[in-house]
């Protein structure tokens, strides 16, 4: 699983919210966490958005939000780029 922020939370020391793109392989792990609900006690606002390898390669959201790579950590991918 990659976790991936973008938005004004990027941009702004106050953010509306906390933009997420967690892209996903199982999508039980996806499910777990929002059952948690743990975003909507948030503030800012948690906003999440799931997606697959496959999905954000096709939107190429990654790209199109200038998103940077929280997790995994480590070698940081240039944006665009959704492999582990």
């Amino acid at each position: 699983m990659q976790v991936w922020a973008f938005g004004s939370a990027l941009r702004s020391d106050r953010p509306n919210d906390l933009d997420v793109l967690i892209i996903y392989q199982d999508r039980a792990g996806v499910d777990e966490l929002r059952s948690a609900a743990w975003w909507e006690i948030s503030f800012p606002p948690l906003d999440i958005i799931a997606m697959t390898e496959d999905e954000e390669r096709h939107y190429g959201f990654i790209t199109g939000t200038n998103a940077v790579r929280l997790h995994p950590t480590g070698a940081n991918p240039s944006a665009g780029s959704t492999r582990t």
